[in-house]
């Protein structure tokens, strides 16, 4: 029997920023998640870099390839995170005659890349399932194409207003201000330099990432124009004013972390929107009134965190939605009832302490 064979051309963001399949086109969904913060350097591509994939020897990239075992030459090379620098990496396997590389992260966390070195290849870096997902490919010729766009104007335009809005030149990560020097210059916010930027391949922001960044101020409401987010982490921050309307135009936002701020109001009903949510949290802020119904509907919901507000009335029986949910922590508010909860069936973590409920507790998973 013929031995099959299957060709795949995977669209890369050669800074880390994400890649899609597009042939065949049973793989044409499969959504690659952020996994890097930012490059020291900038990583403008050559646009249109594509070759077949191959997976490096030493898998870690930490010595030279040798092309004995797996000839990387005209080649884009597969390896894995740890063991030494990105850098380090990146010029081993540009020595070796590679045309670009991938990075697979070995932990669920995001990756800061920097170090000295100009690198002429492109790099990308996936995340713990996506670098998985790649090697059950192994055995197939994979094709492999390197292309990034520069960012959107209107969305390139949205970052530079939140950075104006939120006194952007006393961020800080980590205490350094040199992390994020990237948003200061001229580089494009898609090409690496933007510190948490990260990039979908037509110059869409794809997600951002700036959690812990002493942020200060109100988001502006040109922040509508980021409507590709999938992932929006600005928590542990001091933010403050209100949860915008604009929130509704980001249809596409799996992930949204605004807890540990200051922000204050009612959640809009925008948030209807949402429909593909799978992790809210809000919490640590002083955010009051009821929730929105519609936000008991998301059936996409996993994580759902609101605790440390102000939030009040009775949690509703619509909350029995939520049937995916894991995680439902609503407490340190004012709620006064909740329902039977019992058909939340993969319920892991229920946090429901200091609240005005009264009378008996409810059934639970």
């Amino acid at each position: 029997m013929m031995p099959r064979f299957c060709v795949l051309l995977i669209c890369c963001v050669s800074v880390a920023l994400g890649c899609k399949i597009i042939q065949p086109s049973q793989y044409d969904t499969y959504v690659f998640s952020p996994a890097v913060a930012t490059f020291s350097d900038p990583l403008k591509p050559p646009p249109g870099i594509q070759g077949e994939l191959v997976f490096g020897y030493p898998t870690d990239g930490c010595f030279p390839m040798n092309n004995t075992v797996v000839d990387v030459r005209g080649k884009v090379v597969y390896i894995d995170r740890g063991g030494c620098g990105f850098i380090d990496k990146g010029l081993n396997v540009e020595a070796a005659g590679a045309i670009g590389l991938i990075i697979g992260n070995t932990r669920r966390d995001y990756i800061t890349v920097e170090g000295p070195g100009t690198l002429s290849i492109p790099i990308e870096v996936v995340s713990l399932d996506d670098g998985n997902f790649l090697k059950t490919l192994s055995n197939e010729t994979v094709i492999v194409q390197f292309a990034q766009e520069p960012a959107k104007p209107s969305e390139r335009k949205a970052l530079e207003d939140f950075y104006a809005a939120t006194n952007g030149d006393q961020w800080r990560y980590n205490g350094a201000r040199a992390n994020i020097n990237g948003w200061t210059n001229a580089t494009d916010p898609c090409y690496g330099l933007w510190f948490g930027v990260n990039c979908l391949p037509d110059g869409s922001i794809g997600s951002l990432l700036m959690d812990s960044f002493f942020i200060v101020g109100e988001i502006p409401d040109s922040f509508a124009a980021l409507t590709s987010l999938s992932v929006l982490d600005l928590s542990f921050n001091s933010i403050r004013g209100s949860i915008g309307n604009y929130f509704g135009s980001f249809e596409n936002l799996r992930s949204l972390r605004l807890n540990d701020n200051q922000l204050s109001g009612n959640l809009p009903d925008q948030f209807n929107n949402l429909q593909s949510l799978e992790k809210f949290y809000v919490g640590n802020n002083m955010l009051s009134g009821t929730i929105p119904n519609l936000l008991w509907n998301i059936s996409s919901m996993v994580e759902f965190s609101i605790a440390g507000n102000l939030f009040e009335g009775e949690i509703p029986d619509l909350v029995t939605n939520l049937a995916s949910l894991t995680i439902l922590d609503v407490s340190k508010n004012k709620f006064t009832s909740i329902p039977d909860l019992s058909p939340l069936v993969n319920l892991q973590v229920l946090s429901l302490e200091h609240n005005l409920f009264s009378g008996e507790i409810p059934s639970t998973p």
